[in-house]
């Protein structure tokens, strides 16, 4: 805790139209909860990690996230007063905000994820996906409802943070978020319904969250090989008028 009670809060990408969706879902408990959190945050060229507004001069209550370092309103992440105090009480404790939670092994002060152990390590790993990827036929499904779509974007969100604010992941984060994407959101078939779509993003983001690259590529490659099959099978069936402008 800082002994002048000025606080360095770090702001946010986050609009304040994505405000409603990833307020609700932010989950803070106390276990494993480290914040460093005073009521005066005086520092006006940051802003709150939920809600994007600047600290005014009516004072509020902030707590920091250990793994992001971003600051929030109390009152944006759903830490009651009581919450608080006990949480500036307790500040040799660890605490992390949901978004971080959700990245799993990957921790915004390290370069450490899965079996990737440097920068260097994951670079190679993230161009060689990239590569593959782009050549892909478009199998894309429309982001889910529920939660498998939220945490979507919570980690989306987290790996857009991490490159916005300087972190050890700044030079490969934008890297990541571009294999991210179609990672997550491959249909496993042509046609196949929401709730499946939903199943499989779930799947993928607990992949995604032990750095298990090796095996969402396998499963992208299969679906990618199912997906050639069926264009091919529908070109070939298509009769020749029809092809005709």
């Amino acid at each position: 805790m800082n002994e002048d009670n000025n606080l360095t809060i770090d702001g946010t990408l986050t609009s304040v139209s994505q405000t409603s969706t990833v307020q609700s879902d932010i989950d803070f408990s106390l276990e494993n909860t480290s914040i460093v959190a005073n009521g005066h945050g005086t520092n006006r060229n940051k802003s709150c990690g939920i809600c994007g507004k600047e600290p005014g001069k009516k004072i509020a209550r902030w707590v920091r996230c250990d793994r992001c370092s971003l600051w929030f309103h109390i009152s944006c992440v759903g830490v009651s007063k009581k919450q608080f105090e006990f949480i500036k009480e307790n500040d040799n404790d660890e605490w992390t905000c949901k978004v971080c939670k959700k990245g799993g092994s990957m921790v915004s002060n390290r370069v450490s994820w899965g079996e990737f152990c440097s920068e260097e390590e994951l670079r190679v790993a993230i161009d060689t996906i990239y590569i593959e990827i782009v050549s892909w036929t478009k199998n894309l499904m429309l982001l889910p409802r529920g939660r498998s779509g939220k945490d979507f974007i919570l980690e989306l969100t987290r790996l857009i943070n991490l490159f916005v604010y300087s972190t050890p992941w700044q030079n490969i984060a934008i890297s990541l978020v571009h294999i991210f994407v179609p990672l997550m959101l491959q249909k496993p078939a042509i046609k196949s319904k929401a709730k499946v779509n939903s199943q499989y993003l779930s799947s993928r983001l607990e992949m995604w969250k032990m750095g298990d690259l090796e095996g969402l590529m396998a499963q992208s490659r299969e679906i990618q090989k199912r997906a050639r099959k069926e264009l091919a099978s529908r070109t070939t069936n298509t009769p020749y008028s029809a092809l005709i402008p």
